[in-house]
């Protein structure tokens, strides 16, 4: 008798892991150009009100100095101004 092993190997490329940069303080502008250099994509940009001026951003997710799949989006919430 005649036996066949076969063997299949399947390789995958695993997405880059990179770090977040802080982009809070930021206009918005700025913060994308920033995660743009690092290789990352701007998520969700929704308003919000905070005590960053106009336009600035207020709060990133994921938080600065977390290790990300380059292919996650940083979504962004961007000064309204302070809440009267």
């Amino acid at each position: 008798m005649l036996n066949i092993l076969a063997l299949v190997l399947v390789v995958g490329v695993a997405a880059p892991v990179i770090q977040v940069p802080n982009v809070v303080g930021l206009s918005y502008e700025r913060a994308k150009a920033r995660l743009n250099a690092r290789g990352l994509q701007t998520g969700n940009v929704v308003p919000g009100y905070c005590q960053q001026p106009i336009g600035a951003v207020c709060r990133q997710n994921p938080q600065a100095g977390r290790k990300v799949d380059i292919t996650e989006p940083v979504h962004l919430i961007v000064s309204r101004g302070p809440k009267r």
